[in-house]
């Protein structure tokens, strides 16, 4: 479509001043996609909003809206370049909103698995088996915030 033909979702055509701002959010959304995914890749987590840095706090505040944007929910805008950078960058899922009693359901099958899988025992944090120490990891976690 020629971007003088760019409607807005209320199917007005939009002036050549709101073009040029909505190409500029999606930019600006596009280098943040990228900090994000490099951030990620570094420190081999998702950014929390609990954090005690503000920046990573800034990234998962700013992909929380991203991520309500996407399912059509909220004020901010989901762009499909902004989902192809990330996929790019093996974060196809960066987008996707998280289904805690789900994911929390399949790490406990997962560490049953293991324990029946090895006579009983708990996985550890602590192995040097990166499988254990992720079992061992997150149910240590859930031991703290439990107690």
């Amino acid at each position: 479509m020629p971007i003088n033909q760019i409607r807005s979702c209320k199917n007005q055509m939009l002036t050549p001043k709101q073009i040029e701002v909505r190409i500029a959010w999606e930019s600006n959304s596009n280098l943040i996609t990228k900090k994000v995914c490099k951030w990620m890749k570094k420190n081999d987590k998702f950014p929390s909003q609990g954090s005690k840095n503000s920046e990573e706090k800034q990234m998962a505040t700013w992909l929380v809206h991203r991520k309500k944007a996407k399912q059509g929910k909220g004020r901010f805008v989901h762009y499909e370049s902004s989902q192809r950078i990330a996929e790019s960058h093996e974060h196809p899922n960066l987008f996707e909103a998280v289904n805690r009693e789900s994911d929390s359901n399949e790490m406990t099958r997962k560490i049953c698995e293991w324990i029946k899988g090895h006579n009983g025992y708990k996985p550890r944090a602590s192995s040097q088996d990166e499988q254990e120490s992720k079992l061992g990891k997150w149910l240590s976690n859930r031991k703290k915030k439990n107690d």
